[in-house]
């Protein structure tokens, strides 16, 4: 009898209806899909600046870097433009 009291009520407008939690759980795993994706994006394109860090310099189209890291990759390009 229990839910019919519960109906009756909720028509009358003396109880309020429940609402549905799950649309806030989808809402909150959409925001953090979303932050994660935007996150990998920016360490993409800050990995990507660090590789091609004197790309645009025309002084160094000769210059070759095999396998050496940004601090030698500076004193290199350093060297050659004194």
């Amino acid at each position: 009898m229990a839910p019919r009291i519960d109906s009756a009520l909720t028509i009358v407008g003396l109880r309020k209806k429940r609402r549905a939690r799950w649309p806030w759980v989808a809402g909150a795993v959409a925001a953090g899909a979303a932050a994660a994706a935007a996150g990998l994006m920016l360490m993409r394109r800050g990995n990507e600046r660090e590789d091609d860090l004197f790309a645009d310099d025309p002084r160094a189209e000769g210059l070759t870097y095999p396998e050496a890291t940004v601090e030698d990759r500076t004193e290199t390009f350093v060297a050659a433009t004194r």
